[in-house]
């Protein structure tokens, strides 16, 4: 089992890491990520105990080291519960770029190896996930474009973790927020089609193939975002709008008239009858 242990202030950054280790070939349900649908921990259950469970089973825990979960005591409480329960081959560290050396202490101090989020660190953690047995592509081009795809989509979300590692949890939001937004007005209109039908849709929902290549931008951008893990037939799922996008549209009549002129007259997808 993989354990990725994170900040939840980092979602962004977590989703496109798990996709990453998916797009390598490297199952689902082989990996824990406390804070996706499907791969944490199920209704009901108690999350701490659920959690130190698979620290003590996982015989890879990969640390997304940002400034977020340097700030937050229950990260690097997990941090030091999981180097008391693994040897060195089952830790891999990625320190993202808004942390500074000298900030990494406690049980992973700076003294420790750590790997950067960039080609060279990722290239060091696919060496270790075959090295530990995972079923993944052995095909350098496969992993250099998973590689590359990444670093690309994860470099306006390190940016924005720079440019507010300083800023009040509220500034911070505020600041993640605006840098969001501002991608709308460069969307093309089938994008904007897309955003549009789910947003007027009755229940808040549409539904995409997992190919559609219009779907996995918005989603890369965060404007989007899948519901479940469970595809209703031909890798078709139900999408709905991140909350700051929903606000976003909700509070800006100007959107609302464009978005309503776009689809005007288009019927919104629906469950697909397959």
């Amino acid at each position: 089992m993989i354990f990725i242990s994170h900040s939840s202030k980092d979602i962004e950054l977590v989703e496109l890491f798990n996709q990453f280790l998916t797009s390598l070939g490297i199952k689902k349900e082989d990996i824990f990520c406390s804070s996706l649908n499907g791969q944490g921990v199920n209704n009901g259950a108690r999350i701490t105990d659920v959690v130190l469970d698979y620290l003590k089973k996982s015989n890879l825990i990969i640390y997304l080291v940002t400034n977020n979960f340097l700030k937050s005591p229950y990260c690097t409480q997990e941090l030091g519960i999981g180097r008391s329960f693994s040897n060195e081959e089952s830790i891999f560290i990625l320190k993202a770029e808004d942390v500074k050396i000298e900030e990494i202490k406690g049980f992973v101090s700076s003294d420790y190896k750590y790997s950067l989020i960039d080609s060279n660190g990722l290239s060091e953690l696919c060496d270790r996930v075959a090295d530990l047995g995972y079923e993944m592509s052995n095909k350098h081009k496969i992993i250099n474009d998973s590689i590359n795809h990444f670093l690309n989509s994860a470099k306006k979300v390190v940016s924005i973790l720079i440019e507010t590692r300083d800023l009040t949890d509220d500034e911070a939001n505020r600041k993640l927020v605006e840098n969001l937004e501002k991608q709308y007005d460069n969307l093309a209109n089938g994008a904007k089609v897309i955003l549009a039908n789910i947003y007027f849709s009755n229940d808040g929902v549409c539904y995409y193939q997992i190919n559609n290549g219009v779907v996995q931008s918005l989603t890369d951008k965060h404007f989007i975002r899948r519901v479940t893990t469970v595809s209703t037939g031909y890798f078709s799922f139900a999408y709905e709008l991140q909350p700051w996008a929903f606000e976003f549209i909700k509070r800006n009549s100007t959107v609302q008239e464009e978005l309503k002129n776009i689809i005007k007259d288009k019927p919104t997808p629906t469950v697909p009858e397959w």
